[in-house]
């Protein structure tokens, strides 16, 4: 009979414990590469179970021996493990290729910095550097003297058999290169990108609406600060405020945004959620209610003046 391949290759490791009656699967945390192990059967049950791990980088998984108790079964498994670490040896080439093409082409001198963890159900912004198999690459602009680079595991955005089936076309389409992509992250990770629209306001459910605590104009400049500066732009903002200084800022957003340092306030900056400054209404634009004309009091009928006779 076939043996389990036991391995410790390519970031994939495979044992037996005899003894618990089970083989073991440690893979990268990627779905691309366990995904074969999570698939389930026509009842529901995932091929194999899943454990939870203090490792966060790491997923393992357990598959009992009794279910490879066949060559045909055996063969089987051996042949995900070949394809899991297939998969892993790619995305591992990809990343590092990546990381040296982005790093010399758009680092300008400065230190290239990748950003791994996106904003939790929250959004992010930039111009699309990379877009392969695997990962996309968003550059968002330089900060003392680093150049920061989101980096996007494209199976938190595709969607789909056919995304998937058709993955380097579907992942160029999301993310055209040189283009500038906005990407909101939902509470379970998925990723949603769209085309980049810096002054217009985005939709949403109208019972998430917000009104913003200033104008249209106030608005498009911290929009920008924002996207420029990315996910820490209100720490940022803060200090210069404090110094009333604003480098990397055009000159007319600079004057409005230390407006804002009375008019909005540190309290009122930190209150507000980033999503609600791109996607709320601001003050200047709610509809204000129609002024009725005023009630106008009838004049009072002249009283016909009476002779008395005098007797």
């Amino acid at each position: 009979m076939l043996k389990i391949q036991e391995i410790n290759l390519d970031g994939i490791e495979v044992w037996t414990e005899p003894e618990h009656n089970r083989a073991v699967i440690s893979t990268p945390n990627n779905f691309d590469i366990y995904w074969s192990l999570s698939r389930k059967d026509e009842n529901g049950v995932p091929y194999a179970e899943r454990h939870g791990s203090e490792d966060p980088s790491r997923a393992y998984f357990t598959i009992p021996l009794d279910k490879l108790n066949t060559d045909n079964k055996v063969r089987d498994f051996n042949q995900k493990m070949i394809s899991a670490r297939s998969t892993s040896k790619e995305i591992q080439n990809e990343h590092e290729d990546f990381k040296y093409t982005v790093a010399f082409d758009h680092s300008n001198g400065a230190t290239p910095c990748f950003k791994y963890r996106l904003p939790e159900s929250g959004y992010t912004t930039g111009k699309v550097v990379h877009a392969g198999k695997f990962f996309a690459v968003l550059e968002q602009g330089e900060r003392d003297g680093n150049r920061y680079f989101q980096v996007v595991k494209t199976n938190a955005v595709l969607q789909g058999r056919d995304e998937f089936l058709n993955r380097e076309d579907a992942v160029k389409k999301h993310f055209p290169m040189g283009e500038m992509r906005y990407m909101s992250v939902g509470p379970t990770g998925r990723v949603s990108v769209s085309e980049y629209q810096p002054t217009q306001q985005r939709e949403q459910a109208p019972e998430q609406s917000r009104t913003l605590p200033f104008n249209r104009t106030q608005k498009d400049a911290l929009m920008a600060f924002a996207e420029h500066f990315g996910e820490d732009w209100k720490g940022i903002l803060i200090s210069n405020w404090n110094v009333a200084r604003y480098p990397q800022v055009p000159p007319h957003d600079a004057k409005i945004l230390d407006g804002m340092r009375e008019s909005l306030g540190v309290q009122g900056l930190l209150q507000m959620k980033t999503k609600d400054l791109f996607l709320g209404t601001p003050s200047d634009e709610v509809a204000q209610p129609q002024r009725q004309a005023p009630i106008q009091q009838r004049q009072p009928k002249t009283q016909p003046k009476f002779n008395r006779s005098m007797s």
